[in-house]
């Protein structure tokens, strides 16, 4: 039952509560108790996601990184604070960490890449920039 509620906010995340009932043959009191079980164990936020894809000024793109000589999680840290990043995953393989950027025009996302390029410890560098995402949604666990 929470994983439905959760995949119908993920389509709609302002949809009703009585909608979501509605849809999942339960009582609006079910949905609202779970949900705000759910909200207040902090397994799901519900938050307002600009899309950076929407705008012609926007360029959105995943970096990325391998690190050498410092710990991984402390390269993400530093990254993960600067207002051009709103995801930051570290990894295993030979690549340490991906970045999703979302800057301002070409020289935005050329200023974050030499950004990137002067942390200590980053050896190798490589930008993806998105032309089209074809599905917005995160894949659900």
């Amino acid at each position: 039952m929470d994983l439905a509620i959760v995949r119908r906010l993920q389509v709609n995340g302002r949809a009703s509560l009585k909608s979501i009932a509605d849809e999942l043959g339960v009582s609006e009191g079910t949905v609202r108790k779970r949900l705000t079980r759910i909200l207040d164990e902090e397994y799901i936020r519900i938050v307002a996601i600009p899309n950076a894809l929407a705008s012609a000024m926007t360029v959105t793109a995943m970096a990325h990184i391998s690190i050498e000589g410092v710990d991984p999680e402390q390269v993400a840290d530093e990254i993960a604070d600067w207002p051009e990043v709103p995801w930051v995953a570290v990894g295993a393989g030979h690549i340490d960490l991906a970045v999703e950027i979302v800057a301002g025009g070409r020289e935005g996302l050329r200023a974050v890449l030499q950004r990137i390029h002067a942390v200590e410890g980053v050896a190798n560098l490589q930008t993806f920039v998105y032309l089209k995402v074809v599905k917005k949604l995160p894949a659900l666990c």
